[in-house]
């Protein structure tokens, strides 16, 4: 083989080398430019369901958050609380289902009377505060309300002395007065603290319970229901109790100027807002 030749075949082999070298770098670069078009589109799938399902996320956050921190009761007494929110009532605006859920949750019968576990080691239940007792009369302001019929559905004590019965004896509207003592009475007798009744009155309420009481005699209505000692006692007593309390259920509802306004199928409640408390202005029938 002469030179000329042996040159002809080394230029023919870098060319073929060239040309396969140049293949295989478009195959491949082809193949990665399809894997970089699948990755995209496989991100902006996935972002896509990302951003569809962010404001389900966020509706669903923003549900749990106003279920469980709307409206709820506060226990500022032993017994007795009143309402709280973390919601701003000002706008004028209808109220959400969820809102309403809240106001129903907190005007629920929570009320614990009996044991949960039987025999010697009874633990009874802590006493929940309750709103329900001021939906057990109408009114159109809280001085107007019937304070029998609130107290006669708290929960009292039942441990009373006969020094008690021999004073509640002595009261004009007292049913039993021919039964000489205590232990012959034909139905049990309970009391409660004014102080506990005022307390409850006022969380509920923001207005001083001696406005009621003193709105009750000038108006001349008797306390139905219960029955009153002054001092040294300061207690009311009622000879019986009932367990068929209404609980108001809103319906509907809406606010304004920081006044919410809440109906149910047959009264209207009126809840006035001052910081975060929530304050019960009227309870009418609709």
């Amino acid at each position: 083989m002469n030179r000329k030749t042996l040159t002809v075949v080394i230029v023919l082999v870098v060319a073929l080398l060239l040309g396969f070298y140049m293949v295989n770098s478009s195959n491949e670069n082809s193949s990665k430019t399809t894997e970089v078009v699948k990755d995209s589109n496989k991100e902006k799938k996935i972002d896509k369901e990302n951003t569809e399902n962010k404001p389900k996320e966020k509706e669903k956050n923003k549900r749990k958050t106003s279920r469980k921190d709307c409206v709820h009761v506060t226990t500022i007494a032993r017994y007795y609380g009143g309402m709280s929110t973390i919601i701003d009532y000002s706008k004028d605006r209808e109220l959400t289902k969820f809102e309403l859920s809240d106001f129903n949750r907190a005007f629920r019968f929570e009320e614990h009377w009996f044991p949960k576990n039987k025999g010697e080691n009874k633990k009874w239940p802590d006493y929940k505060p309750m709103v329900a007792y001021m939906f057990t009369s109408y009114y159109d302001k809280p001085e107007d309300i019937n304070i029998g019929n609130m107290v006669y559905y708290m929960k009292r004590q039942h441990n009373i002395h006969e020094e008690e019965f021999e004073a509640l004896k002595k009261l004009d509207n007292f049913p039993y007065k021919d039964v000489e003592k205590l232990e012959d009475m034909p139905t049990p007798i309970s009391r409660i603290r004014k102080v506990d009744v005022a307390e409850y009155f006022y969380n509920c309420t923001g207005v001083d319970i001696e406005k009621a009481i003193s709105n009750s005699k000038a108006k001349n209505k008797p306390l139905n229901r219960v029955l009153y000692l002054g001092e040294p006692y300061n207690h009311f007593y009622a000879l019986s109790s009932k367990f068929d309390l209404d609980v108001f259920v809103a319906k509907s509802g809406y606010c304004k100027d920081s006044v919410i306004t809440l109906y149910s199928d047959k009264a209207k409640l009126v809840l006035r807002q001052e910081g975060r408390k929530l304050y019960i202005v009227s309870h009418t029938k609709k």
